[in-house]
């Protein structure tokens, strides 16, 4: 009997041995399970808090883990937010063929009108079908918000030209851009400038030499001298007299040669495209002041 005894206890360790082992992991997985299922609560992964909490809510856990983690997962599913995407064309009609991608990463099923999970906060969603213009937009899920409706309407893609021919083209058969107008030139030259600046100070000296002269020589007239006035009166008048006509004389010449240059002085026109490369003819001149 000692011997058969011994024989039956080996055989049930074979048994035993594991499935405490067994066991063990799994008590081990629940615990674990627990605590990262917590944490990501309350970091707002409540997708990811889902998955650990249904693992400890398991019937292989302990009770008081098992009884926790049910409790924990039953108030978290009303707080995951769901979105239901509405695709329609321009026409107005429903879309159900194209792409769903919700950061990045492909959401199946999302066009045919069922609603999908996601964490609260924002997510950047981009729709893409064949032959139309692709659609991103920024949306926020707010926790507890269920079946949220994402309308998107796909416009259909703009043609690409081929621009087929001589010159310059820019695709989708339009005309080639206008010419540039040029530039108006470098605008009149310095030393007209100078002339005309000399000449208006030469002119307004001359002027007042002149009215002074004129002072003068009234003032003689009325002394009643003449013809034995002082002759050093008389030459200083007839100075500034011959003065006056010498100041006002250069002054003049010195403008009118000032607007001579400026109205010689050569400023290119602009020139305006025409159709088929014709320009038109002749020249304009452009005067600025």
């Amino acid at each position: 009997m000692g011997t058969f005894a011994c024989a039956v206890a080996a055989g049930l360790s074979v048994f035993v041995v594991p499935a405490a082992a067994f066991a063990a992991d799994e008590v081990a997985a629940c615990i674990k399970n627990s605590d990262t299922g917590q944490e990501l609560r309350d970091q707002g992964k409540l997708i990811e808090a889902r998955e650990s909490l249904a693992v400890c809510a398991r019937d292989v856990c302990p009770a008081q883990i098992r009884t926790a983690c049910a409790e924990w997962l039953t108030g978290l599913g009303p707080r995951i937010p769901t979105m239901v995407v509405a695709a329609k064309d321009e026409a107005g009609h429903d879309v159900t063929d194209g792409t769903v991608m919700v950061d990045g990463k492909k959401v199946d099923g999302a066009l045919a009108g069922k609603a999908f999970p996601l964490n609260p906060g924002p997510h950047a969603f981009r729709f893409e079908r064949d032959g139309a213009t692709p659609v991103d937009l920024q949306v926020v899920a707010r926790e507890g918000e269920q079946r949220r409706m994402v309308p998107v309407t796909f416009k259909a893609a703009a043609p690409t030209g081929t621009g087929v021919g001589v010159g310059v083209g820019t695709g989708n058969n339009r005309p080639p851009p206008p010419d540039k107008p040029r530039s108006g030139g470098s605008g009149p030259p310095l030393v007209s400038w100078v002339l005309g600046g000399a000449g208006l100070v030469a002119v307004g000296v001359g002027a007042v030499v002149g009215i002074t002269a004129l002072g003068d020589r009234s003032d003689l007239k009325d002394r009643n001298c003449a013809p034995y006035c002082p002759q050093g009166d008389v030459d200083a008048i007839r100075t500034k007299f011959i003065i006056s006509d010498i100041s006002v004389g250069v002054g003049i010449v010195a403008v009118g040669a000032a607007v001579v240059l400026w109205l010689t002085h050569k400023t290119e026109a602009p020139v305006s495209a025409a159709p088929n490369g014709a320009r038109p003819c002749g020249s304009t001149w452009s005067v600025r002041f």
